[in-house]
């Protein structure tokens, strides 16, 4: 849908259930006009609402002759973001932590390279060191953050060493944390 949007020179709003909540992407002229999901705004939202959506939607076409926001960016961007960003992540699999897992700083090197320079692992490593032991899945809430960037992140910091992950026993399954993460983002 969003890369049909992309290819017309139309206006449209697009409202997306997701978890206990409503996201809205507004796109005009295949550009990325704004998006909120909860605590979530712009491509943040967008990438967080691309995870967690299935099913129901609905489509408003809108009148726009205004000029774009300043910085606005092409929908088709934001996809290929959105595909490179689960593609490194695979490539780092093994170094991304569970939802549960609690987070410490260490005493690595800060992490390099073309894949660290698109992603803001600075600010995840911020706010681990501000909070020592913070869970894995409170940080998306935490750092208004789409969960993909957080992954890709979170992966790069351990396998630089700059943080350590100590496994913490959960009382619920993995089911449904989805859910509940997009809810903890509403709040």
């Amino acid at each position: 849908l969003l890369e049909m949007l992309a290819q017309t020179n139309t206006a449209a709003r697009i409202s997306i259930p997701a978890g206990d909540g409503i996201g809205e992407i507004s796109i005009v002229r295949g550009h990325l006009a704004s998006a909120s999901f909860g605590a979530l705004v712009g491509p943040d939202a967008v990438l967080t609402l691309l995870e967690g959506a299935r099913g129901r939607f609905s489509i408003a076409q809108e009148e726009r002759t205004s000029p774009l926001p300043a910085g606005a960016q092409p929908v088709r961007a934001l996809l290929f973001e959105r595909a490179w960003l689960e593609d490194e992540t695979k490539k780092l699999s093994a170094s991304v932590p569970a939802e549960d897992s609690a987070l410490e700083p260490a005493g690595g090197s800060d992490p390099s390279g073309s894949v660290a320079s698109r992603v803001p692992w600075s600010r995840v490593l911020e706010a681990i060191r501000i909070r020592p032991g913070v869970v894995a899945e409170e940080l998306p809430a935490l750092l208004s953050l789409a969960p993909a960037r957080l992954r890709l992140a979170l992966a790069l910091l351990i396998e630089s060493g700059s943080i350590r992950v100590r496994p913490i026993r959960s009382a619920t399954s993995g089911e449904g944390r989805l859910s509940r993460l997009l809810s903890d983002l509403l709040l």
